[in-house]
């Protein structure tokens, strides 16, 4: 990549910091590899003006993508990069949608990924792990959000924890509702967990040890969780499924729920209602019922 397209980039990052720090590395590096694909192998020059991003370079990327076997989801995460891109240029409106790339509609499973925290899950763990996991059983949160939530910043006033947003994926920063006795008394086991341990090296309180890495406890948590038969994202699965049950009042339909089709109108408008909760709690963001469907059932 040409040092002119470098700068260039590096300019839009610079000042356009959304998303966690994970997420920023994850962009910039699928940004990189546009820019340099085009010039390398479309015949863009070095000299070429990111502020000309359009709909020719997009689809001549995907199709060079395509020949190279990459599987559509794939090349969806490219083009939300790109789009990303194309936003602070205000040009996004010149960039086609997957559809019109030729990409298939994202297929859903079926398959109810659920699972239920039970005693037995929990003998197998000590306090810090079960604490994890009850997170993410009582609260939906994903595994970083579990590992990185401090008690101390997540309670303020009112019946919710929030979650800031570099715990969250994308940075997307939110709130979740305590509902219930078992939430009160699990944040009440995590606060005095956290205070009996003391800050960490940045003067915070979190779910990691004091003397390891995020990164390093992440994959000890996965591994230890798998071998006790919680496998991804099970634990937030059941939650999904609770919520949706308690907004709507009905079973989802990836649970042995009643099929949309098949609701009555007035149903339907709870189904409705329902699932963009869920789907604000479970931190997708704004118009990503595509990926809660995945947790409840296709609408």
């Amino acid at each position: 990549m040409s040092h002119r397209s470098d700068y260039q980039l590096n300019q839009i990052c610079k000042y356009n910091k959304d998303g966690s720090q994970n997420t920023k590395e994850t962009r910039h590096r699928n940004l990189v590899r546009f820019i340099k694909h085009m010039q390398d192998n479309r015949g863009y020059s070095s000299h070429w003006e990111l502020s000309k991003i359009g709909k020719k370079e997009v689809h001549r990327y995907v199709h060079d993508l395509k020949e190279k076997g990459l599987a559509d989801r794939t090349i969806e995460n490219n083009l939300k990069d790109i789009r990303w891109l194309a936003s602070k240029l205000n040009r996004e409106r010149l960039i086609p949608s997957n559809r019109e790339c030729g990409l298939k509609k994202r297929a859903f499973s079926n398959e109810n990924k659920a699972v239920v925290l039970n005693a037995s899950h929990l003998a197998m763990m000590d306090k810090r792990l079960q604490l994890i996991n009850r997170l993410k059983f009582e609260f939906g949160l994903r595994e970083k959000e579990a590992l990185k939530f401090s008690y101390q910043e997540a309670i303020r006033k009112g019946d919710k924890i929030h979650l800031k947003g570099t715990w969250c994926k994308n940075g997307r920063p939110r709130s979740v509702p305590i509902v219930n006795d078992r939430q009160v008394q699990l944040l009440n086991e995590v606060r005095v967990f956290q205070e009996e341990r003391g800050l960490n090296r940045y003067g915070k309180y979190s779910m990691i040890p004091n003397d390891k890495k995020f990164s390093s406890y992440r994959n000890e948590v996965q591994e230890s969780s798998r071998l006790v038969g919680i496998k991804g994202h099970g634990l937030r699965h059941h939650w999904a499924h609770q919520r949706f049950e308690q907004l709507s009042g009905l079973v989802c339909p990836i649970a042995g729920g009643t099929p949309y089709e098949d609701l009555s109108i007035e149903e339907k408008e709870k189904w409705d209602v329902a699932a963009g909760g869920v789907n604000q709690e479970l931190g997708h963001g704004e118009g990503r019922l595509d990926t809660t469907a995945t947790y409840i059932g296709t609408r």
